[in-house]
């Protein structure tokens, strides 16, 4: 069946946007490792400056994680108003599985 390598196509291509999001701001950092693993950014990671690309980034992550082809503005808002909220009382929480569990409560 055609749907496993193309939502295995979908994975790697969610993964390269992520990494191209995230590498421009850090690399700017004297601390940047060699390798970038996206399951340790925290929210302290984030740059302000770059909130809406990566709001864009994560409604495509949640279609790819819901098996969705469509956006949706409403996660949109609620992610919005939600993350920042989160990452001020969590700076140190790790990005992603936070994520995950704002799509899972959605």
């Amino acid at each position: 069946m055609i749907c496993r390598p193309i939502n295995t196509l979908k994975k790697y291509f969610l993964i390269a946007i992520t990494a191209a999001l995230f590498i421009s701001p850090l690399a700017s950092s004297k601390s940047v490792a060699k390798d970038l693993n996206l399951r340790r950014l925290t929210c302290a990671d984030l740059s302000k400056t770059d909130m809406t690309s990566f709001y864009i980034w994560l409604d495509g992550y949640r279609a790819g994680l819901t098996d969705s082809q469509m956006s949706d503005e409403s996660w949109m808002q609620h992610l919005s108003q939600a993350l920042p909220r989160e990452c001020e009382e969590n700076p140190k929480v790790n990005l992603l599985p936070l994520i995950e569990e704002m799509i899972r409560r959605h």
